[in-house]
């Protein structure tokens, strides 16, 4: 269906039993522990595989969106978004065939709850998502890419704007206002690391490429 899991589901079984507790003394429809594990893990499955529309939904479904990094946690196997997120949770049900309103509140309020165990209390919405394996894969190839940048002679500061600004690919990229936002600078700041990164970068690629001239030797002298 998309991302394979590195784990089922990330809930502990503790909020799971939790949640199914909750709404099984208001509906009978629920089903046994083992299906409420199984809705989790469709549900997960459809979340990993609409990472780039769930990081839309915690950027423009949000009238915070200044402040949408400080919505989101990382942590070492999960990362966290919490925000709007009515429109999305919708969607995932219904590519999950979850019809049943006492099930979708099971996942919600199990997710909400995981969110809490790290330190967060949340006050919309929340999910919780397991890294995919290709997560760690693209950490390794951001890390390469910025790594280059600065043996390319680029500060710290130049590689990361640049990166974030035009490197970076669907929910990583974002524009020079919330990078400013994200890194508590000026926009101005990030639009001069920018231009300085370009800088470095088109004055290497002009040595580079004289650098291969093959008629360079030979008329010299």
């Amino acid at each position: 269906m998309g991302y394979q899991p590195t784990v089922p589901h990330p809930i502990e079984e503790e909020l799971v039993k939790r949640a199914r507790h909750e709404h099984s003394r208001e509906y009978d429809d629920i089903g046994d522990l083992e299906t409420v594990h199984e809705t989790l893990d469709d549900v997960q499955e459809i979340i990993q595989s609409g990472l780039r529309d769930l990081h839309q939904e915690a950027v423009l479904g949000s009238e915070r969106i200044e402040a949408w990094g400080e919505t989101q946690k990382e942590t070492s196997e999960k990362y966290v978004f919490i925000g709007s997120f009515d429109r999305y949770w919708k969607r995932v049900f219904e590519s999950a065939n979850v019809t049943g309103y006492s099930v979708q509140q099971i996942v919600k309020d199990a997710h909400r709850w995981q969110t809490e165990r790290y330190g967060i209390t949340p006050e919309e919405d929340a999910i919780v998502v397991a890294k995919p394996i290709v997560w760690s894969h693209g950490q390794s190839t951001a890390r390469t890419e910025l790594r280059d940048l600065l043996q390319k002679g680029l500060t710290p500061a130049e590689a990361l704007d640049l990166w974030f600004t035009e490197y970076g690919s669907g929910p990583l990229r974002t524009n020079q206002s919330l990078q400013a936002n994200r890194r508590g600078v000026s926009q101005q700041a990030v639009n001069n690391n920018v231009s300085k990164a370009r800088e470095k970068l088109e004055q290497q690629q002009t040595i580079h490429l004289n650098s291969l001239d093959p008629y360079t030797d030979e008329q010299s002298g």
